[in-house]
């Protein structure tokens, strides 16, 4: 064999063997995402003061709480808005890829008590 052919021959080989290491995760089905529940007690407060607390926690944390929450009423002590959480990682081994989660979250309060719930 002619030493350009050999050079050739060996190119397309490597250049095979790589091809397969290289590629991206498969996109995830929503079905593999399940709903996030928290409920914790916070001793002392009563339920106005906790619905206070978490629409501030809202404006604080999120870009803007008006485009955020979709739907509140203090007096059922539920607040239910749209959140999103940006630079997460997902790291397949040799590919970083940022991205962006999106999520509904409803928060209902009473006294002493928050529930959190999050979905896709």
């Amino acid at each position: 064999m002619k030493l350009p052919t050999l050079i050739l021959l060996s190119a397309l080989i490597i250049g095979l063997l790589l091809s397969g290491c290289i590629n991206t995760p498969a996109p995830a089905d929503q079905s593999d995402y399940s709903a996030f529940d928290y409920v914790t007690n916070i001793d002392g407060f009563n339920k106005d003061a906790l619905y206070d607390g978490v629409e501030l926690w809202i404006a604080e944390n999120f870009k803007s709480a008006k485009h955020v929450i979709d739907f509140e009423n203090k007096e059922q002590g539920i607040i239910i808005g749209n959140g999103s959480v940006s630079g997460i990682i997902l790291d397949g081994g040799m590919v970083k890829l940022p991205e962006d989660a999106s999520f509904k979250m409803k928060v209902e309060v009473r006294d002493n008590k928050i529930r959190l719930r999050a979905y896709p």
